[in-house]
């Protein structure tokens, strides 16, 4: 499980830091023959994996940490510029290709880290809704309140208590929870309810 996890994140991270390095690095090869696309893809290595990382964490939290890790990335990318532009100012194409490398990594992190939440969050609802439904005391009450409980909200809350089930799956532990084994579950607890 934890496996998996990390193969997903790592995934993550090398789309969201690979796809600016892969553009930037062929946008300064073509703008600039002579200058040394390694060097480059060094800088950008670093630069990016450092705003993948920021974007994708500042996208899967809940608290608004952009406030405070877009101003520390653009002041980190413009003292790098400024320090590299006034040390050689031949280098000023590297300063900005590393600027446009952090924003764009910074930005595709988030985006990705914020699908990912909001999928979670969905799931969570979802959960918590047939959780509130099916706990209800009215439910059971009769057969046919119960069945339409069950008509209107079953496959729906068996496919979200599975997908709920699947991401509280405690690393180490093997199986996996799917969509008709949550359904009865639910037909268990609710099994001999009525009155």
């Amino acid at each position: 499980m934890i496996l998996n996890v990390l193969m997903t994140e790592y995934l993550y991270l090398a789309i969201a830091a690979g796809s600016p390095i892969l553009f930037l690095t062929l946008i300064v090869s073509l703008t600039d023959p002579n200058e040394d696309a390694r060097k480059v893809v060094v800088l950008l290595l670093g630069i990016c994996l450092v705003g993948a990382v920021a974007g994708l964490n500042g996208g899967l939290s809940r608290v608004g940490v952009v406030g405070d890790i877009v101003p520390a990335a653009l002041a980190l990318v413009g003292g790098v510029a400024v320090y590299v532009f006034g040390v050689d100012q031949k280098r000023g194409l590297i300063a900005s290709v590393c600027a446009a490398g952090l924003a764009l990594s910074l930005g595709g992190g988030y985006a990705i880290g914020s699908q990912i939440r909001s999928q979670n969050d969905a799931i969570s609802f979802g959960a918590e809704f047939c959780r509130e439904i099916f706990a209800a005391p009215d439910i059971y009450k009769g057969q046919a309140t119960y069945g339409r409980a069950v008509a209107s909200f079953g496959t729906p809350c068996s496919q979200f208590i599975g997908e709920a089930l699947n991401g509280a799956i405690i690393a180490g532990e093997s199986g996996s929870f799917s969509p008709q084994i949550a359904e009865g579950f639910i037909n268990a607890l609710t099994l001999n309810e009525f009155d």
